[in-house]
């Protein structure tokens, strides 16, 4: 027989059960867990994680579909980027993965940071961390 395959739960749903949870908390936990359809294990042990919140709460709507906490080898290269990101994007420049990698490798210059290599694949995880989408600017004038 073959097992269940195991169910991953974003940050989003894990809110939503500990959300449930307080907001009943005279009802017992296994029969919330049955209402959500979750296994009684599962819910006692979303609800004991109190970094679930604080994670949330630190990253915004970008944690929504982020399904760990795990934050980036190079935060501050990270969070540098991010803000010249969105400053590019306050003013209407138009960001792509590749002027995003060339100015990664600056800012890793600058922050004397060696071992950064601005891949494709950290392109993408860059901006599924932040919930960053690379769109053509509409009703821009030639």
């Amino acid at each position: 027989m073959t097992q269940p395959k195991k169910q991953v739960r974003t940050s989003h749903d894990r809110l939503k059960i500990i959300d449930e949870v307080e907001k009943n908390p005279g009802e017992k936990r296994v029969y919330i867990a049955k209402r959500l359809g979750l296994a009684a294990s599962t819910l006692n042990s979303t609800f004991a994680k109190d970094e679930i919140r604080q994670q949330i709460e630190k990253c915004g709507n970008a944690c929504k579909k982020r399904k760990t906490g795990k934050e980036s080898t190079f935060a501050e290269l990270e969070t540098v980027l991010l803000t010249w990101y969105q400053q590019a994007r306050a003013s209407n420049i138009p960001i792509d993965g590749t002027t995003l990698r060339v100015k990664a490798k600056i800012i890793a210059a600058q922050l004397n940071i060696d071992n950064f290599n601005a891949s494709n694949g950290w392109v993408s995880r860059f901006k599924d961390r932040h919930g960053l989408v690379f769109q053509e600017a509409s009703g821009r004038e030639c």
